[in-house]
């Protein structure tokens, strides 16, 4: 099976996180069909526990909203015990918020960041 891996974003040890581009067409095809914008472990068991994928066809100027979706959603199914559905409706809320207010992308990507932990 091919590495789904195409760039590294980030990578931090203090966070303990990684954040890829992957071939999302390839994770369709070979791992999850439903695999779509993105993940972390906590929605799909197959991504490794420090590790949120977005998928690499996304709009280079949508990468930071889907990111913050992911990172928040991670936090609330790692660290709150929400339910996918619960803590993606919360986390789609976030990601309309920075999407209005992109003044503010900086400081909820490093409070989303400093919540992973």
């Amino acid at each position: 099976m091919k590495n789904p891996y195409n760039v590294l974003l980030f990578s931090n040890e203090a966070y303990d996180i990684e954040i890829w581009l992957v071939d999302g067409k390839y994770v369709r095809t070979n791992i999850d069909e439903e695999f779509i914008g993105g993940g972390h472990h906590y929605r799909y068991d197959f991504i490794p526990e420090n590790e949120i994928w977005i998928e690499d066809n996304t709009r280079e100027d949508e990468i930071i909203n889907y990111l913050i979706h992911e990172l928040h959603e991670r936090h609330l199914m790692k660290h709150e015990g929400l339910e996918y559905d619960a803590a993606h409706e919360k986390s789609s809320e976030v990601e309309l918020y920075s999407r209005h207010y992109p003044e503010e992308i900086r400081n909820m990507l490093e409070e989303e960041l400093a919540d992973q932990d």
